[in-house]
């Protein structure tokens, strides 16, 4: 399994149909300084490692700069014969002319379909560096994922999923980043026909969304998952068959049987009023 392939598998996939839907981002001017790459790839047996970089010096978008930006990722011990598998299955996918929906929909299932045996064999990916310098700070991450003891009966049942999985992660970003893409979202939801009568107020909106994320980030300080410090959020977790934490703090899973901590960042979490 050279390079190619793996390149390929990722070309093939049009990734604007999965990071922009709607066509929401639509710059005036882009500009990208320094840009480079490397990827690296070895191979044992029927399995491949594969490392890839990326930097650029400088990227302005709309007269917002954005960089340097550092990223280092790595993806271990995959399966090669499925990767070839899933390679010719993605390539076979028509996308000219064909609704983005459906696309994606396409290449979902045709992962679904293939990719099992590369859960099945022990991956690990990792992100040895991600930096950014942004216009309202740093975004930084490394953390790791993987998969170990798989079967396919595991696929069925997503608390045995779930305890096959290993992950960790130390994470720091621009509070007005986080509020930044809460916004875009919120406008998203409550974005209608431009041609309907009557329209959303899109400052109440704004505002609602800004408060209910003030409230969240304050509880959780408070409750000791995160930290704040000169506008950066930072946080790290761990997660494997043993449970979850976040900040050195145990987060009770909805599959555990210990009570969960009304105040545990969890899917379930209220917000204070």
């Amino acid at each position: 399994m050279q390079v190619e392939g793996m390149i390929h598998i990722g070309l093939r996939v049009r990734v604007g149909e999965f990071v922009n839907p709607s066509g929401e981002f639509k710059p005036s001017s882009v500009v990208l300084k320094n840009f480079s790459y490397q990827i690296v790839t070895s191979e044992q047996d029927d399995f491949v490692n594969t490392r890839g970089k990326v930097n650029f010096a400088e990227l302005n978008i709309s007269d917002h700069r954005y960089g340097p930006l550092r990223l280092d990722v790595s993806a271990n011990h995959l399966h090669g014969p499925t990767l070839v598998k899933l390679d010719k299955a993605i390539s076979a996918i028509p996308f000219e002319g064909v609704d983005p929906a459906v696309l994606r929909k396409q290449y979902v299932d045709t992962i679904k379909k293939n990719a099992v045996p590369l859960l099945e064999n022990n991956p690990k990916l990792l992100i040895n560096e991600f930096y950014l310098k942004m216009p309202t700070g740093e975004a930084k991450l490394q953390g790791s994922l993987g998969i170990n003891g798989l079967t396919p009966a595991d696929l069925n049942d997503i608390t045995l999923l779930a305890k096959r999985i290993e992950a960790e992660a130390k994470l720091s970003l621009p509070r007005q980043t986080l509020e930044d893409l809460v916004l875009t979202q919120a406008r998203n939801l409550f974005t209608v026909d431009h041609t309907a009568e009557e329209q959303p107020n899109m400052k109440e909106v704004e505002d609602l969304a800004r408060s209910l994320l003030d409230s969240q980030l304050s509880q959780w300080k408070n409750d000791g998952y995160l930290v704040e410090d000169k506008g950066q959020i930072s946080t790290d977790l761990s997660y494997n068959a043993q449970g979850l934490t976040i900040h050195q703090k145990k987060v009770p899973l909805p599959w555990q049987d210990e009570p969960a901590d009304a105040s545990a960042p969890a899917a379930e979490t209220k917000v204070k009023n």
